[in-house]
């Protein structure tokens, strides 16, 4: 009944057709909103259904392609086969306001091998996902942030996380006892979409704050949120990995504007892929749900942050991964007689979170919202090779600048808003996370005024005409941290010449402070003991040409010191304008009375404490078993699997891949030299 097809169903069309139903056809529908909403869940998104129902005699109910038609009129074209978009050219709608909806999907540690389209041994994983970018946008060019927290700072404030405050990100810099986060003087992306007139919802991982309720997203321009704070969780019970101090509280918490927040205490057992998919098709469906009359007509914002794939990866229900029916999705990842089994642990996450996504894909389409739905799916960051993940044939991995730490895998798919002639195609230009605050704020509202602060770029206009030839950005920055935590919590101010940065500019890219990684094949030998963020010296310089060499193998800072130079002081431009980090140091004995009392992870700082009084240096030092490092897990599991297959010219001791991953372009555009 619509949504996105298994692979085997070659009659599914994405959409609707815009015919007008018959009576009989109407009723059938009806017969399937019940029973789609007795499958789907429970409580909210059942009973926005079965009033849907109930009162279908007294409101208009309007196909997706009718949907479509009102809130977005056909695009006047100013030559042949020429798209154009909202504040470009010619605008595609009547009024500023395009009332599309929005979803964006984050998926946590997914390298460049792990997405099915482009990987080499998990092709089968993400059906879902590859339903989706065949027919939509793959952004093959697309860069994140090297870790979880700076990633989703630029995605929710349109700026680079150094210019925030949230620079520092070293490994285990953000933790679940860190008293700080994203500064409060700083707009996030729903409070942008609030004064549009969105209805906002987050679901998932927030990461970005939350040691005083001011922080937690229901205070940030959200309506309503059901999320966990820290970087890592269990998958069924919610509960804090690794433990603090033999502490392990809950980490879920419920928000609603206007009401303080509450602790989750109804989801116990539930896989959090499911619970997340659950909730968000809840506030799919209450989309145009008539409830005590009235009917929400607003146009929905959700961001749907996935605990998935990262560590730990518990097993998933039968229902999601059933070994006996679906281990000839991961035939080409290990074998019995692998000592390391977390390739294997990782994909059967993997397609456990896919399923989730398409109950939210059918959801849209069942509510008649597909056709006017802007679809967005990222990876926060590059994958950690011992936990699982894998970036292969790029360079290095999570907490690295190389290509495998900050090129991941992401696309858009949005049926009845993308024009045909791009629909199924590539987008070469380079994106950056920061770029979805002013591309999907101007996809809402083209009048919307933007600050001229951003470092975000609005790349609307690109994205539907096509890959340009010179694109909207030539200078992106990749990090920068300026700063130094001794082991007393001191922080220090770096010398620009001992701090940590990269970016790219035009086709070249420069990493300064980076220690030297190898290239991870997905069952090399160097895998299960990947360094990332763990070694941290010694460190070199480093100097690329991505359009000759896209995998990292020949560093031109020797060969190119004029070149080096001008980006290193391109480099120092952002090191100069950097704004105060807002690092504190962790409050463990603080968290740990009142965790214990709670029995949850809740804020520790007073409401309305708009400052953290505690002194740099003065705090407990967090024992071993506090650090959050993403280091290897033993998950255990089902040791029964599949024949293994490695790709043929895979080396396995770390060394240079012969071919070039599908991000790279044939030949690069003149104008990017």
């Amino acid at each position: 009944e619509g949504g996105v097809p298994h692979p085997h169903e070659d009659s599914y069309q994405v959409g609707r057709d815009g015919t007008a139903s018959t009576s009989a056809e109407s009723a059938a529908k009806r017969s399937g909103v019940v029973r789609t909403a007795l499958a789907i869940g429970s409580g909210l998104a059942a009973m926005a259904l079965l009033l849907t129902v109930a009162q279908k005699g007294n409101v208009k109910t309007l196909s997706s392609s009718e949907l479509a038609a009102q809130t977005n009129p056909p695009a006047v074209s100013s030559g042949p086969g020429a798209p154009q978009m909202p504040g470009v050219t010619n605008e595609i709608i009547s009024t500023t306001t395009n009332n599309s909806h929005i979803v964006f999907m984050m998926v946590d540690d997914m390298g460049h091998n792990d997405m099915g389209y482009s990987s080499s041994d998990v092709t089968f994983a993400t059906e879902t996902l590859n339903h989706m970018a065949a027919n939509g946008i793959r952004l093959q060019r697309y860069y994140t942030a090297s870790s979880c927290t700076p990633a989703r700072v630029s995605f929710l404030t349109g700026r680079y996380p150094s210019n925030v405050g949230m620079g520092y990100d070293d490994r285990g810099a953000f933790v679940a006892v860190s008293p700080y986060g994203v500064p409060l003087s700083v707009e996030m992306l729903p409070q942008h979409l609030k004064k549009i007139g969105y209805r906002t919802a987050v679901v998932g991982k927030w990461n970005v704050g939350h040691f005083e309720e001011s922080y937690l997203p229901h205070r940030r321009g959200f309506d309503s949120a059901l999320t966990f704070q820290s970087d890592e969780m269990h998958y069924y019970n919610y509960t804090l990995e690794p433990r603090l101090q033999g502490l392990a509280p809950i980490d879920m918490l419920e928000g609603k504007v206007g009401f303080p927040y509450v602790k989750s205490e109804s989801f116990a057992n539930t896989y959090s892929s499911e619970l997340f998919a659950t909730r968000a098709v809840e506030e799919i469906m209450l989309t145009g749900a008539n409830v005590s009359g009235v009917v929400d007509v607003s146009p929905l914002f959700l961001y749907v942050a996935f605990q998935a794939v990262h560590v730990p990866h518990d097993t998933p229900p039968a229902d999601l991964y059933d070994d006996d029916v679906d281990a000839w999705m991961l035939a080409n990842v290990t074998s019995q007689d692998d000592e390391r089994q977390s390739r294997a642990h990782f994909g059967k996450t993997m397609v456990a979170m896919d399923r989730s996504i398409k109950r939210i894909m059918d959801a849209l389409d069942l509510n008649g919202m597909m056709d006017s739905t802007f679809i967005a799916v990222a990876s926060d960051n590059g994958g950690c090779p011992s936990d699982g993940s894998n970036n292969y044939p790029l360079r290095g991995g999570k907490f690295d600048l190389f290509e495998g730490g900050v090129q991941v895998p992401a696309f858009i798919y949005a049926p009845g808003l993308l024009p045909p002639s791009v629909q199924g195609t590539s987008f070469y230009d380079t994106f950056h996370v920061s770029d979805w605050l002013p591309t999907l704020l101007r996809l809402a509202d083209s009048g919307y005024t933007l600050d001229d602060s951003l470092d975000g770029v609005d790349q609307l206009g690109l994205l539907f005409e096509g890959t340009s030839r010179t694109g909207a950005r030539d200078e992106t920055l990749l990090g920068l941290n300026r700063w130094y935590v001794s082991m007393s919590f001191d922080v220090s101010n770096l010398d620009f010449e001992n701090s940590k940065g990269g970016l790219i500019y035009n086709n070249y890219k420069y990493i300064q402070g980076q220690v030297d990684r190898p290239w991870y094949a997905p069952l090399g030998s160097n895998t299960g003991n990947c360094t990332c963020g763990v070694v941290t010296s010694p460190v070199s310089n480093f100097l690329f040409d991505l359009s000759e060499d896209p995998t990292e193998q020949h560093n031109l800072v020797d060969e190119l010191p004029e070149v080096a130079a001008m980006m290193a002081m391109r480099l120092r431009a952002h090191y100069d304008s950097a704004t105060v980090t807002q690092w504190m140091a962790p409050e463990v004995s603080q968290c740990v009375k009142l965790w214990a009392d709670e029995g949850y992870m809740v804020p520790w700082h007073k409401p309305e404490a708009l400052e953290n009084t505690t002194r740099q240096g003065g705090n407990d030092k967090p024992g071993a078993d506090t650090d959050p490092a993403d280091g290897p897990t033993d998950t255990g599991g089902p040791t029964d699997s599949p024949e293994s297959s490695e790709p043929d010219d895979a080396p396995t001791d770390g060394s240079a891949p012969s071919t070039l991953p599908d991000s790279a372009p044939d030949s690069a555009p003149a104008e990017r030299r």
